[in-house]
Parts: C-alpha cells; structure tokens; sequence
C-alpha cells in the first residue's frame, strides 16, 4: 500500500526458509525465471541493481531471491530499498511458493497492485 510520501511498502512474510544455498540444491524452476525476469522488465533499475539477473544464471543465485532448496521453486522476493520504479507486473502472482514477499521502499509511483495478488496464497 502507499505511504505518505508515494512510496509503496507491500510486505508479506511467511518465512521458513534457510539463507544458505547448499551445493546439492535444486536449481530454479524454469517458469519462476520466466516470471521473474517478466516483473523485472517492468522495473525501472536506475542503480543496475538487477543487471546480473540474467536468464544464463540460476535464479535462485539472484540477489533479492531464495528458493525451496528441495523444489527451486521461489519462496522469497524481497527487493526492498532497491530503489527501483515502474510497473509491478501480474507475473508476480504466477510465483505460486512465495512465503515473503517484500517491496517496500521502492518507487511504485502510480503502479497498480496486480488483481491476481489475492490469488496468491500465504
């Protein structure tokens, strides 16, 4: 939702996870990539902050993302203080595993919450 200053802070946290991305993890799931790499389109990255997030590198090596070391399904997004703009794409809502969402922090100035959010479940 957005504060006072335009600034949008959307967290949703169901966190059971582990920081640590182990040798014999599962790399990312194709479709996670492709949602994220959609989200990231979207995003106006002035600092190039995503730049390494590119569809040759696992996504689960990403900065901002961890995933389900037994599925590599994405659980977590948290691009807070990124200081990124644009536009938050419905692609988001087909990361169906995410237990923590965050994007507070950033500029979403005028971007509408995709209609999906609801459908996902925390």
């Amino acid at each position: 939702m957005e504060d006072n200053d335009g600034e949008w802070e959307m967290t949703v946290d169901r966190r059971e996870y582990v920081d640590r991305y182990p040798n014999n993890a599962k790399s990312c799931m194709e479709s996670d990539k492709e949602a994220l790499l959609k989200l990231k389109d979207g995003f106006i990255d002035d600092s190039g902050t995503l730049s390494p997030w590119e569809h040759e590198v696992d996504c689960c090596k990403w900065s901002g993302i961890s995933c389900n070391h037994s599925t590599g399904y994405v659980i977590m997004f948290d691009l807070h203080n990124y200081y990124l703009k644009g536009d938050i794409d419905s692609s988001l809502c087909d990361l169906r595993h995410l237990v923590l969402l965050n994007l507070d922090f950033n500029q979403f100035d005028g971007s509408k919450i995709p209609k999906c959010i609801d459908s996902l479940d925390y």
